[in-house]
């Protein structure tokens, strides 16, 4: 057996657990009732002697269920500042509290074009106590998944590995011959 085939091997393994989690993932976000996209994929590349799986979460449910939203979001989101530098944030906002936004057309964590009417404009809208405005306190849901699920997907490598050297063994002692 070669490198490239010992990577399938563990590819194969790898991409069995990435789609359980992502099944288990797209599942939570789907039972719970939070307005917008949640987008979940996996991939699985060889990099040098190393075999990376990883799972992405876009839109903008995904990210309130993975990092909150407003005062309880998660301030070590490694999105966060990226966010804020963007048209995405609202520029009167304080901190992380959900503000009112001026009159204006923006673009929503979605990518959807929302219109402002700028009435609530600078007004702490988290205290109003309307369920689009309260605070979501972040769920790392895939990172909790994958914990979940982590020693079992050590325990299939290792297995995989086990068998793997067991037959490149059983197939290299066939093909030795003893001469006296």
């Amino acid at each position: 057996m070669n490198t490239q085939d010992f990577h399938k091997i563990i590819m194969a393994t790898l991409y069995q657990y990435s789609e359980a989690i992502v099944r288990r993932v797209q599942g939570r976000y789907n039972y719970i009732n939070i307005p917008g996209n949640a987008d979940i994929n996996f991939t699985t590349v060889i990099a040098l002697d190393k075999i990376i799986s990883k799972i992405n979460a876009n839109g903008m449910k995904a990210q309130i269920l993975e990092y909150g939203k407003g005062s309880l979001m998660d301030k070590d989101n490694p999105y966060l500042s990226e966010y804020m530098q963007s048209d995405m944030w609202n520029p009167d906002r304080r901190e992380q509290y959900i503000t009112g936004r001026p009159r204006a057309w923006y673009k929503n964590a979605d990518g959807q074009i929302v219109y402002s009417d700028g009435r609530a404009r600078g007004r702490l809208l988290e205290r109003i106590g309307r369920s689009e405005f309260m605070p979501q306190e972040a769920m790392h849901i895939i990172e909790n998944e994958i914990d979940a699920i982590l020693p079992e997907i050590e325990e299939a490598i290792a297995n995989t590995v086990v068998k793997a050297i067991a037959d490149m063994v059983t197939k290299d002692m066939k093909s030795i011959r003893i001469y006296i």
